[in-house]
């Protein structure tokens, strides 16, 4: 590599014919050039990617004892967050020779440094001093402690945080929201008067783009056990309040061996499952005290077929729990239906084999949930309604969709 401009194309197209039948030099496909540094040849390749199966690229990873080369086209890809395309490091150990004109003169020789450097070169790619700040906060308060890891996800930081845990309580909060000055205050005194294991506040959607869209919920004040809330509210409209990890504070005594699913999105409905069939006592306050930040560019924001299927799983595994009493086949009913939103979602969403296959699947197991729930103690209008959802699932949600209110009124 000898400088700005310069690619494997670069050397390629100096290539001549050396001898008869010998096809030189080889030009690609309507002389499309590529460059990683572009946007649009990244979203190109990101669409062949998807249409002819493959599961994500390798982009080549030097480092050189704190040095870095050829880093831009994943921190670019890391940047351009509406570009979908899975990826990993190939790291490429070895020195750089000049070996293309013949010589074999070291450039940049290969080395590693220290457990300190691997730390900081390892960490999550953050750009905005998060690390340096959280060590600044912890350089002057013996309470804050910092865990510096590789980034595994959001799931995996939890766990691991709930790994080192020392207190007697503990909460969530997402890196780009905020919370109120008293929320560790108000949440830590009821939980102590109530004697509970967990206790929850309202919270605040503020919409970066437009505040005028700004709400908060409003749940009262109310004392429930786990199985109630899991049984019978977990599937209400309130905006994901029994769902959410990170508007309540947990003892850590009751849930000191649960973990978060690793490697999963909606890893919080995953959560609930576990957490609300445990016989527990949860408070609810009126306060408002979190403040959940909406961004059209968030991991939430964009659509995403392997976010869809993992909700759709968190789903089924929930309808499966409520399928083992015929009491709780209401239950299953209701979110069988929520279901079906992100079903139809992957639907429109493939674009590959392997996601059409990934997509057959998931509907065979929605249809084979349906034949479970029909056996149920259901309405006749509900039962009627699953003889439909079980011959075409996505269609049923559209039809469904289009006479919501008239439905609604039945259901």
């Amino acid at each position: 590599m000898v400088g700005k401009g310069f690619t494997e194309w670069t050397n390629v197209k100096k290539a001549r014919h050396l001898f008869k039948g010998h096809i030189q030099p080889i030009h690609p496909l309507n002389n499309n050039y590529y460059n990683l540094m572009d946007k649009g040849t990244v979203e190109w390749q990101t669409q062949l990617m998807k249409k002819y199966g493959l599961t994500g690229m390798i982009y080549y990873h030097y480092y050189f004892c704190g040095k870095k080369l050829l880093e831009k086209p994943a921190e670019n890809l890391l940047k351009w967050k509406d570009i979908e395309q899975p990826f990993f490091f190939c790291w490429a150990n070895h020195s750089w020779r000049k070996t293309w004109n013949g010589t074999s003169e070291l450039l940049v020789e290969q080395t590693y440094g220290n457990e300190k450097e691997w730390e900081e070169h390892l960490d999550d790619g953050s750009k905005d001093r998060s690390g340096q700040i959280c060590d600044e906060y912890a350089s002057v308060d013996a309470r804050v402690k910092v865990i510096h890891k590789e980034n595994g996800g959001l799931s995996d930081a939890r766990n691991k945080g709930m790994d080192r845990a020392a207190g007697n309580y503990f909460m969530f909060i997402d890196s780009d929201d905020y919370i109120a000055p008293t929320m560790v205050e108000v949440l830590h005194k009821n939980i102590l008067d109530e004697n509970a294991d967990i206790v929850a506040c309202n919270y605040r959607y503020f919409f970066e783009n437009d505040r005028n869209k700004d709400f908060s919920t409003k749940n009262q004040s109310e004392i429930l056990s786990g199985t109630e809330i899991f049984y019978h509210r977990k599937n209400e409209r309130n905006y994901g309040i029994w769902t959410v990890a990170w508007n309540k504070l947990y003892k850590r005594e009751t849930f000191g061996k649960v973990r978060f699913r690793v490697g999963r999105y909606h890893e919080d409905e995953f959560w609930a499952n576990d957490i609300y069939q445990m016989d527990i006592k949860v408070v609810t306050i009126p306060e408002c005290l979190y403040y959940y930040r909406q961004r059209g560019d968030s991991i939430m924001g964009k659509k995403s077929i392997t976010r869809d299927y993992d909700i759709i799983e968190a789903f089924h595994e929930r309808i499966c729990i409520y399928l083992r009493e015929e009491t709780y086949a209401d239950q299953a009913y209701k979110v069988l239906i929520y279901s079906l939103e992100y079903l139809e979602e992957c639907k429109r969403l493939v674009t590959n084999r392997a996601e059409k296959i990934k997509y057959s699947q998931a509907e065979i197991r929605t249809k084979n949930i349906v034949k479970q729930l029909n056996k149920g103690k259901l309405s006749i209008i509900k039962k009627i309604s699953l003889v439909f959802i079980e011959i075409n699932p996505c269609l049923m949600f559209v039809v469904g969709m289009k006479f919501r209110n008239i439905l609604e009124s039945f259901l």
